[in-house]
C-alpha cells in the first residue's frame, strides 16, 4: 500500500539503506508527518463541507421565499459571506407591482 512518500523521500531512504544504514526511524518520522498533513487536510475539508451544507440550507430557505421568475441572489449571498436565508437586505421576493398571497 502506498502512503504518499515522494520520490525524493524514498530516494533519501534508499540511499541510507543502500549504504548499510538503518532508515527505520526516518521512515517512521516521514509517515508521522504525512499523517499530520492528512489530518489537517481532513479538518479543512470537513470545515468546507460544513460551510457548504450551511449555505445549501440557507439557499433552500431563500429559494422557497423567492417568487417565481425572481432572482434569489444566491451567489451574492455567498460573496457576502452570509448564507442566512432570513436576511431581507439582499433578497427580492416579489416582482414590482406583484403582491404575494398570504
Amino acid at each position: 500500500m502506498a502512503i504518499g512518500f515522494t520520490l525524493d523521500e524514498l530516494s533519501a531512504v534508499f540511499r541510507v539503506f543502500d549504504s548499510g544504514g538503518v532508515p527505520c526511524q526516518h521512515v517512521r518520522g516521514l509517515a508521522a508527518n504525512k499523517l499530520a498533513e492528512i489530518e489537517e487536510h481532513l479538518r479543512e475539508v470537513i470545515a468546507l463541507r460544513d460551510k457548504l451544507r450551511e449555505s445549501l440550507k440557507g439557499w433552500d430557505g431563500r429559494l422557497a421565499s423567492t417568487a417565481p421568475g425572481q432572482r434569489a441572489r444566491l451567489l451574492m449571498v455567498l460573496a457576502a459571506g452570509d448564507s442566512d436565508s432570513h436576511s431581507s437586505k439582499t433578497r427580492t421576493t416579489s416582482k414590482p407591482g406583484f403582491k404575494k398571497k398570504g
